[in-house]
C-alpha cells in the first residue's frame, strides 16, 4: 500500500489547518430576473464546514469539523435537524452512494492513509472501496462508477474507478476538485488544468469522450449544475452564469454581505430551488475574535486568528514582528505581564478584506489611542499596521471635508488648495501611483470633466492625530461604488492619500 503523507502536498490540504467556512443556503427565485433569497447559515459552527452535497431537495451533507475531527455531516433543511454521522478518521466529501442507504467519503486516517471509504447509514461498518487508490475529489456516475481526481506522482490525475471490476484508469490529465453530474446527461463534468486557460470539460464515462464546455475566470474552478442545464461559477462574492450565447460569464447574483465576499464550493438542490455556498468567515468576525482574545489576554486564542507568516507593522512599512512564533512571544509576553490590558473599540470600518479599528487601550495604568488596521486572507489576519496618535494643531477633519466639498462640485482650484505641493497618492500600503500637485491636478481634472455628476458622501470615518479614514460611497454616469481613503495631514494641507 502506498503511504501518502499529505502536509508535504498542496493538493488536499486535509492535514493543513483548514479555514474557518460556513455553509449557506438559499432559495433561488425566478421573477422578472433570477434573485437568490432567504439566505441562511446551515453550519454556524467555528470551525471548518465545506464540501456541500445534496441529498434530495431537502437533505445535504457536507464535512464539517466537531470537536477537533471532521465528520460526515447531514443536515435537514426541512426539520432543521442536525445528524452527525461519527467514524473513524477525518472525513471529507461525504456523498450518497446511488441506489443504497449508504455514504461514500475521502477518509484522512491518522497514520496518514487518505482513501475513499463506504459507511452504512447506521453506522455499523465502514469499507474501503477503492484499494489503495489515494482518492482526491469525485463524484459517482453511477452505482459502480466513479470519476475523481486522484492523487498521482505529487499529480491530480483525472481517474475512472469501476467498484464492481475493482479497476482504476489513470487518463493522465491535471484537474481540480469540482466533479458534477451533468443534468439529463450521462456525462460527468471536470476542470481541466493542463493549460494556463483552465476549462470545464465533460467525459462519458464509458466511452472516455471528452469535450470543452467552458474557459474559467482566472482563479476560479468552483462550479455546479442547475437542473435546466444552467452553469454556475463561484468567485469571490459572485455567483456567475455561463452564457452560451457570448461565450462567457455574466453575473447571476453578487452578495453584499461581509460573510459572502470570498465564496469557494456551490451546489443545487435537484429540483433547482435552492443553492448552497460555502463561505469563509468574515473578516471582521476573524477580527472580533481577535480583539476579544485580546481582551481576555487569551494568547492560544489570539494566535488562532493569525496567519502562519502574519506580519506586524508601524504604518506603512516599518515592520515590528514578523512570522507566527515571533508575534506569539511578543504578545505573549505582554499578556504576562499586563493585567490591566483591555481594549474598547470606539469605531470600525470594514472593506473587502481589510478591518481598521480605532481602538483605546488601557495598558500599566496608561490609556492611548491608535488606529489597527487588519488583512485578512484566506481566513487569517495575514498583517496588522498600526497608527498611533500624533499631536497636531490642524483641524484635519475639516480640511478633508473642504476638499470633499470642493470634489463634489468639481471646482478643480479648489479641490487642489488643499494639498501640498509634494503631495503623493499611494494604493494600500505604500505604492505610489501619482507625486506631485500638478501631476495630480492633471488626474482629477480629467475625472472631473468625464464624470460631471461625480459625488461622493463619507458612510463612516476615523480620525486620529493626523489621520482621517473615510469609508466613501460615490456615484456617477449612471453607476455606484465605495472606496476607502486614508489621508494624512501635515502643515495644514493633505499630505499623503492612500486608497484601499
Amino acid at each position: 500500500m502506498r503511504f501518502l503523507l499529505l502536509l508535504a502536498l498542496g493538493y488536499t490540504g486535509l492535514m493543513a489547518a483548514q479555514p474557518n467556512t460556513e455553509i449557506y443556503v438559499m432559495d433561488i427565485h425566478l421573477e422578472d430576473s433570477i434573485k437568490l433569497k432567504n439566505v441562511l447559515n446551515i453550519s454556524n459552527n467555528e470551525g471548518y464546514d465545506s464540501q456541500p452535497f445534496f441529498i434530495n431537495n431537502n437533505d445535504l451533507s457536507y464535512a464539517g469539523t466537531r470537536s477537533g475531527q471532521t465528520e460526515i455531516i447531514v443536515r435537514s433543511l426541512a426539520r432543521s435537524s442536525v445528524f452527525n454521522h461519527t467514524t473513524e478518521g477525518g472525513e471529507y466529501s461525504p456523498q450518497p452512494i446511488p441506489e443504497t442507504t449508504s455514504y461514500s467519503a475521502v477518509r484522512l486516517d491518522p497514520n496518514g492513509y487518505q482513501r475513499l471509504y463506504k459507511y452504512d447509514a447506521d453506522k455499523s461498518a465502514s469499507s474501503e472501496l477503492i484499494k489503495d487508490a489515494v482518492v482526491a475529489y469525485y463524484t459517482w456516475a453511477d452505482a459502480n462508477t466513479i470519476v475523481g481526481a486522484d492523487i498521482v506522482e505529487n499529480n491530480l490525475h483525472l481517474t475512472i474507478h469501476s467498484i464492481k471490476e475493482g479497476t482504476t484508469e489513470d487518463l493522465k490529465i491535471n484537474v481540480g476538485r469540482s466533479f458534477h453530474k451533468i443534468p439529463n446527461t450521462n456525462l460527468i463534468s471536470f476542470i481541466d488544468k493542463s493549460d494556463k486557460q483552465w476549462f470545464v470539460k465533460s467525459i462519458n464515462p464509458k466511452t472516455k469522450e471528452i469535450k470543452s464546455i467552458a474557459p474559467l475566470v482566472q482563479g476560479s474552478e468552483d462550479i455546479c449544475w442547475l437542473p435546466n442545464g444552467s452553469l454556475l461559477l463561484a468567485k469571490n462574492n459572485t455567483i456567475f452564469k455561463y452564457d452560451t450565447t457570448t461565450k462567457w460569464w455574466k453575473v447571476f447574483h453578487s452578495f453584499l454581505d461581509d460573510n459572502l465576499r470570498a465564496i469557494s464550493r456551490i451546489a443545487a438542490n435537484p429540483d433547482g430551488a435552492k443553492l448552497a455556498v460555502v463561505s469563509e468567515v468574515s473578516p471582521e468576525g476573524i477580527v472580533q475574535k481577535q480583539l476579544d482574545a485580546y481582551n481576555a489576554r487569551d494568547i492560544d486564542g489570539f494566535m488562532d486568528t493569525m496567519s502562519a507568516d502574519v506580519t506586524l507593522y508601524n504604518f506603512p512599512n516599518d515592520t515590528i514582528a514578523i512570522g507566527f512564533e515571533t508575534v506569539k512571544k511578543r504578545y505573549g509576553d505582554f499578556f504576562e505581564s499586563t493585567p490591566d490590558l483591555h481594549s474598547t473599540l470606539k469605531n470600525r470600518i470594514v472593506y473587502d478584506n481589510k478591518v481598521i479599528d480605532h481602538e483605546y487601550i488601557t495598558a500599566k495604568g496608561k490609556n492611548y489611542e491608535l488606529i489597527a488596521i487588519y488583512t485578512v486572507t484566506g481566513g487569517k489576519i495575514s498583517d496588522i499596521h498600526i497608527l498611533r496618535n500624533s499631536q497636531v494643531k490642524d483641524d484635519v477633519a475639516a480640511i478633508i471635508d473642504t476638499q470633499l466639498k470642493a470634489y463634489n462640485s468639481g471646482k478643480i482650484d479648489q479641490f487642489m488648495s488643499n494639498y501640498s505641493e509634494n503631495i503623493k497618492l499611494l494604493e494600500y500600503p505604500n505604492n505610489v501611483t501619482t507625486t506631485g500637485k500638478e501631476k495630480m491636478a492633471e488626474t482629477y481634472r480629467s475625472l472631473f470633466k468625464r464624470v460631471p455628476d461625480l459625488k461622493c458622501t463619507i458612510s463612516n470615518r476615523i480620525a486620529l492625530g493626523n489621520y482621517v479614514i473615510d469609508l466613501e460611497e460615490l456615484s456617477g454616469r449612471g453607476s455606484n461604488w465605495r472606496g476607502l481613503a486614508l489621508y494624512i495631514v501635515k502643515e495644514g494641507k493633505i499630505n499623503t492619500v492612500t486608497f484601499f
